[in-house]
């Protein structure tokens, strides 16, 4: 049986969702915890938590929401039932954001097609089940 890989299209969704999610968390943050005196040091944690953690953690041992609603998920590429360790999914993560969309670029020349960001992890993305897989539509969330 021949493993069928998810877009770029997916993928980009899927950044792109959680980029909002992020951007609403923050905004939340700001919005709840104003400009109250002695708690500038906690909103720069959890700003920080949020930023370096959001993706990583959520790869490494789940899922991001992105991912979620896009019916896709991280693995190792030698192994694509198991998550990646939380220190791939660091490398993956600090690779993808400075490099933004180039990152995509190999997608369309790989037959998995892996994103820079994946080789430099040892990881791919793969459909979260038979249902993502088969849907036809682009974009469509799986079912």
């Amino acid at each position: 049986m021949d493993t069928t890989y998810p877009t770029l299209v997916r993928r980009y969704l899927s950044t792109l969702i959680d980029g909002l999610l992020l951007l609403l968390l923050i905004v939340l943050i700001a919005k709840l915890l104003g400009n109250r005196q002695g708690l500038t040091g906690l909103r720069v944690a959890l700003f920080v938590f949020l930023v370096l953690g959001y993706e990583p953690l959520l790869t490494a041992y789940a899922c991001t929401l992105g991912q979620y609603l896009m019916g896709i998920r991280v693995r190792r590429a030698t192994d694509s039932t198991r998550h990646l360790t939380l220190l791939a999914a660091y490398v993956r993560y600090l690779v993808k954001v400075p490099l933004g969309i180039l990152s995509f670029v190999t997608i369309g020349f790989t037959r998995q097609r892996r994103a820079l960001h994946d080789f430099a992890a040892g990881s791919l993305m793969v459909f979260a089940s038979p249902t993502a897989a088969a849907s036809s539509e682009v974009g469509a969330p799986a079912a």
